[in-house]
């Protein structure tokens, strides 16, 4: 190519007899060929980046031949797309200047997005709830006015990218901005490619590896596929970045709206679902039991008869619209497996119906507290489906259990899943069972196997205000005073209209329709033709995965022989672990959790200088998690992830509640100091293993929460929580009598 400022070029102007138009477009032509040379080059580069940085982006793009619907083309002193219409993707601009603009606004207009804890209310006496709630007596006092913006800092922690598009924001985005984790989703894999002759994708990632920084690139995958990648890139590096984060938007397609969606209740999901050091402990000591008490377990192969899978399952909540259907269940109860969710059994039974299945996943002690007052002979035949961290006081009125693996902690005992002796290859699991006994109720019947099933009083929030249960639920008032505080967001209506909800509820509706996904997938892997419908029944919110159906248009349903069925399903489900006290005993390391909290204390003690230093020994913590999460040791690994992600958001806070950067690092390591207490606590109280069981732990810590530090005396713990009815409401309870009116 000539240069244009050579005495070449001015010759050739001159023999030419050239204009200055002319001159000016033969520059621009020049120009426009010399860009897409380099472009060319720049590919190669970014190929050869990609082979050792991203394999799998290599291996994507290095023979890629795909078609695209929009052409890279060279205008106004910069790259950008020519559409189908002759216009311009990014507008009839220099696109390398106006995407600088936008980033450059984007700092100056961003706030984090950010999750405070508010202070935990604990019933039960647990050091978790004491630890954060005097993290966040060290938080409030800065008042959140004083928290700075991301143009006051020039950080963020976390950043996630929408739209990829030709890439040059990435570029000031690094240019201005501290990112030390960032997920960028491009779903246009056409797109991606053409940007890898545009976006120095070489020099970014030397620079990101120089400074320590990381990125994922996600290329080309449905919604379902990010998801699901984007929730293991957050376990990997630690979800605690989901309390302080950006998100950058590079284009606006009905894609990306759709994926921006997704991410909205997917934060929600991984924010809510973390649980803690206590939760675990507990649920350990609860499966020792109820294996010690030799409960039948759920087989991990299971092979229900096909007949009794086709069976209608209909699968009850407690949910306000279930006052609508309750005449239907009266009259079918003999006509389909009757499934009740929760505190739905108590409404069941004052209703004169006798439910097959009841589930249940809390783990503490007083769920079946009104079953002192039921006549043995409605519970005596109704199978127990529950998680394995499920308290001996609710197993115990049962003679029939399927209890399945939470896949936490305890199967881990044994060996990781890629070992034999990983007790889950012979004890199964049901996924997605949070954060409502609803999503139990399906994912367990959806992992049974079964193909109709029918939802009733699954509203996840209500069109009455004020109103989360049945009028005729016994727990009503007491769970709806619980719940009226965040109900300010909407969800539409099954049957159309607006449903008031919650993130919690929202939260539900997306694990619902994710199991239903997850499901129909793990079927349809085995056999392409295996399938199931479920029907939303309820006058609640919408389920996208499941079709719309009345129950009075559900299909006339004929009288099921249950006694049969219900021995079909035991034989075909259940067995018993030949484990003993000793054996579980003998398999835990006491002293490796020791370490793992000495290694866990060394890298948030350690002195760090800077924010993303700190960010990154916290992000380095998690690797450690990660890294022991595939060996044998992962049980270890289960008890802490939980509370240290949320410590580590209580430290991340503070990182960013200051301007000044040094003290933002010395406000972050007040936290540091409560966490370590925390620490402290937790093994001496993994030593009480395996008698650490919900309520007797109280006796155990003689009644304190924790122990004392220096000059912080242990709080004393709360009273077991009230129990639903009192004594003298227990004594009006009537014997159960089946009603079909």
């Amino acid at each position: 190519m000539i240069d244009i400022n050579s005495e070449q070029f001015k010759l050739f102007v001159k023999e030419n007899n050239l204009s200055e138009n002319e001159i000016a477009l033969l520059i621009i032509e020049m120009e426009k060929e010399k860009a897409l040379k380099e472009g060319s080059a720049l590919f190669q580069r970014n190929l050869e980046a990609f082979s050792k940085y991203m394999p799998a982006l290599y291996k994507k793009f290095k023979d890629f031949n795909k078609e695209g619907k929009f052409s890279l083309v060279y205008h106004k002193d910069s790259f950008n797309l020519l559409m189908p219409d002759n216009s311009y993707f990014y507008g009839d601009t220099n696109t390398r200047e106006s995407i600088e603009k936008d980033v450059l606004k984007y700092i100056e207009e961003a706030s984090f997005r950010q999750k405070r804890f508010a202070d935990q209310k604990d019933m039960f006496g647990q050091i978790h709830y004491r630890y954060i709630n005097d993290t966040n007596a060290i938080l409030n006092r800065e008042a959140l006015s004083n928290i700075v913006e991301v143009k006051d800092v020039k950080s963020l922690p976390f950043l996630v990218v929408i739209g990829n598009g030709l890439g040059y924001h990435l570029e000031f985005l690094y240019q201005n901005l501290e990112i030390p984790n960032a997920y960028v989703i491009e779903p246009d894999e056409y797109m991606f490619y053409l940007s890898m002759f545009v976006t120095n994708y070489a020099d970014l990632f030397d620079f990101l590896v120089e400074h320590k920084y990381t990125i994922k690139l996600k290329v080309g995958c449905d919604k379902d596929e990010i998801i699901e990648d984007f929730a293991s890139f957050c376990n990997s590096r630690g979800r605690f970045f989901l309390g302080f984060y950006g998100t950058y938007i590079d284009y606006k397609t009905p894609e990306i709206d759709e994926i921006i969606s997704y991410l909205d209740v997917e934060y929600d999901n991984l924010d809510t679902g973390l649980g803690f050091f206590d939760d675990m402990v507990f649920g350990f000591c609860h499966e020792t039991k109820l294996v010690e008490d030799k409960k039948g377990l759920l087989k991990a192969k299971h092979n229900i008869d096909s007949d009794i899978l086709h069976k209608p399952v209909f699968i009850v909540c407690n949910g306000p619209s279930l006052d609508n259907d309750l005449d239907y269940l009266r009259e079918n109860q003999d006509n389909a497996i009757i499934v009740a969710c929760g505190s739905t059994i108590d409404t069941l039974y004052q209703e004169g119906i006798k439910p097959d299945f009841f589930v249940v996943t809390e783990r503490v002690p007083n769920i079946c507290k009104t079953f002192e007052a039921y006549n043995k002979e409605f519970y005596e035949d109704i199978i127990l489906i529950a998680p394995s961290v499920i308290h001996e006081s609710t197993y115990k009125y049962f003679k029939d259990t399927i209890i399945f693996s939470k896949a936490e902690a305890f199967p881990y005992l044994f060996g990781n899943l890629e070992d034999d002796t990983c007790l889950l290859n012979t004890w199964g699991a049901v996924t997605s069972i949070n954060p409502f006994v609803s999503n139990c109720g399906l994912s367990s019947f959806l992992e049974l196997g079964f193909k109709e099933l029918y939802l009733f009083g699954v509203d996840n929030g209500t069109k009455v205000k004020d109103k989360l249960h049945a009028k005729s639920s016994a727990y009503g008032k007491v769970l709806d005073d619980g719940l009226k505080q965040d109900m300010s967001y909407v969800l539409p209506g099954n049957f159309g209209g607006d449903v008031i909800t919650s993130k919690y509820y929202m939260v539900s509706v997306s694990n619902l329709n994710e199991s239903i996904r997850y499901h129909r997938k793990k079927r349809q892997e085995v056999d392409k033709n295996d399938d199931f419908t479920v029907y939303n029944c309820a006058d609640g919110a919408a389920l996208f995965r499941c079709e719309t159906k009345h129950a009075y248009d559900i299909r006339p349903l004929t009288k099921l022989d249950k006694e049969s069925l219900k021995q079909s399903i035991k034989e075909a489900t259940i067995f018993h672990l030949d484990l003993s006290l000793d054996d579980i005993m003998s398999h835990l390391n006491f002293d490796f959790y020791d370490n793992l909290v000495n290694i866990v204390y060394n890298v948030i003690n350690t002195q760090y200088y800077t924010r993303a230093e700190f960010i990154a020994g916290l992000n380095y913590l998690f690797e450690i998690f990660a890294t022991i999460a595939k060996s044998k040791q992962r049980i270890y690994c289960d008890f802490l992830v939980g509370s240290m992600n949320n410590f580590a958001q209580q430290i991340l806070s503070a990182l960013y509640y200051k301007k000044d950067e040094n003290e933002a690092i010395n406000f972050a390591y007040e936290i540091v100091n409560v966490v370590n207490y925390f620490l402290l606590d937790s093994q001496k109280i993994f030593r009480f293993i395996p008698n650490y069981i919900m309520g007797v732990h109280q006796d155990i810590l003689n009644y304190k929460i924790g122990f004392d530090h220096d000059n912080l005396i242990a709080p004393p713990t709360p009273k077991h929580v009230g129990f639903v009815y009192k004594e003298d409401e227990l004594k009006k309870i009537k014997p159960f009598v089946k009603r079909y009116k």
